[in-house]
């Protein structure tokens, strides 16, 4: 409890400094989010493929979907979920931060960051049940 008038260091910083991110916050949000958009779209290729279909890096390496683990699959799916999760999260609180008051564009950010989650958690019970 704070009972003294003295101002703390980090309320003597302008409300700009405070609510601005920095390049590489920004970067990693992008890393971020690619990463796990991909992770879930070769995942769900995974999953939705034929057996008989190609799943290639490059052209250089190629593996028939058949021959891929359950494990790839699930891996996949989750880690881009988790992902997704992360990167939706840091846009959410920087809209937080900056906002005053909740917008539109922060709840669908906040439903978003959720969704990805409870995606994660199902696509865990699936792979252990």
């Amino acid at each position: 409890m704070r009972t003294s008038p003295e101002v703390l260091p980090s309320e003597q910083l302008p409300a700009e400094r405070v609510a601005t991110p920095t390049i590489w916050r920004r970067v990693l949000e992008w890393v971020l989010g690619i990463a796990g958009a991909i992770g879930v779209f070769v995942g769900a290729f995974i999953q939705f493929a034929a057996e008989d279909e190609y799943l290639g890096i490059l052209w250089i390496w190629s593996w028939r979907v058949g021959d891929i683990s359950e494990a790839w699959k699930f891996g996949f799916l989750i880690g881009g979920s988790l992902a997704l999760m992360a990167a939706f999260g840091l846009v959410t609180e920087r809209s937080m931060r900056t906002e005053k008051r909740p917008t539109p564009a922060t709840r669908v950010w906040l439903v978003l960051t959720i969704l990805s989650l409870v995606a994660a958690i199902v696509f865990a019970l699936l792979w252990l049940f």
